[in-house]
Formats: C-alpha cells, structure tokens, sequence
C-alpha cells in the first residue's frame, strides 16, 4: 500500500510540474531551447525532490 500512494504522489507532481513548466516556457517562445532547458531542469529538481520524499 506504501508504495502505491508513493507513486501517485509522483505523477501527481509530475502533473504539477507539467503544469507549471507550459505557464513558464510559454512567454519565452521567441528563444529556442529556453523551455526544453526549464523541462530538463525541473526534470533533475522532481528527481532530487522525490529522492528526499522518499
């Protein structure tokens, strides 16, 4: 049962996250690769900040 509520836990961030990270690399559309670059950096933070709920 732990582990099941962990990992909604996870997508439910994952979701947050995804939400998130379309309202901030919308507005920099003009640079490219700026929104790819937010993704893969909050991508490495959702990683760190699963480990520690962990």
């Amino acid at each position: 049962m732990g582990k099941a509520s962990r990992r909604n836990k996870q997508r439910k961030v994952l979701a947050d996250i995804k939400k998130l990270n379309t309202r901030s690399a919308s507005p920099n559309t003009s640079k490219p690769g700026q929104g790819s670059l937010v993704m893969s950096l909050l991508d490495e933070h959702q990683k760190i900040t699963v480990a520690a709920k962990i």
